[in-house]
């Protein structure tokens, strides 16, 4: 758990330096996949008329930016990384569709590989501030109350 706050904030980093990219360089995005398609023999994604898609993309990575870095600013609350969990999970399972269903994009893979491993990693630091938590119960620390303001 060391590593938590340390990841948390290169997490926030990293959703917010992707916002960005999509917010101001959307194009580019999209050129540097397909480019990789190209090469991988994959269809490429188209580059125009997707205006629209740029609200969610933009939502969607202030969003994560702001649970990253709620994480790395509460150490001790479950609730940042499960619903950081919940929200990577759901693109996962979208770009999984997406690309079964749709086309099969580059970037809905690399969506699907990379939105798995940052759920599986923030599911896995929920799971592991619940046993610590836990582990303070069982000493006679309140449960709800983070684990900083318990008393000793």
């Amino acid at each position: 758990m060391k590593m938590y706050k340390p990841l948390s904030f290169a997490g926030a980093v990293v959703f917010a330096v992707c916002g960005l990219f999509f917010l101001f360089l959307p194009n580019r995005v999209y050129i540097f996949f397909n480019v990789i398609s190209r090469a991988l023999g994959m269809p490429r994604t188209p580059v125009k008329d997707i205006g629209f898609f740029y609200i969610y993309t933009i939502g969607y990575f202030y969003i994560m930016s702001a649970l990253a870095f709620l994480m790395f600013r509460n150490p001790d609350s479950r609730q940042y990384p499960l619903l950081l969990a919940n929200g990577s999970f759901a693109v996962s399972i979208l770009s999984i569709a997406l690309f079964l269903i749709h086309k099969p994009y580059l970037i809905y893979a690399a969506s699907l590989i990379a939105n798995g491993i940052i759920g599986a990693l923030a599911l896995s630091g929920s799971l592991k501030l619940k046993k610590r938590s836990l582990k303070g119960q069982v000493s006679g620390n309140l449960p709800d109350m983070p684990i900083s303001e318990q008393e000793n």
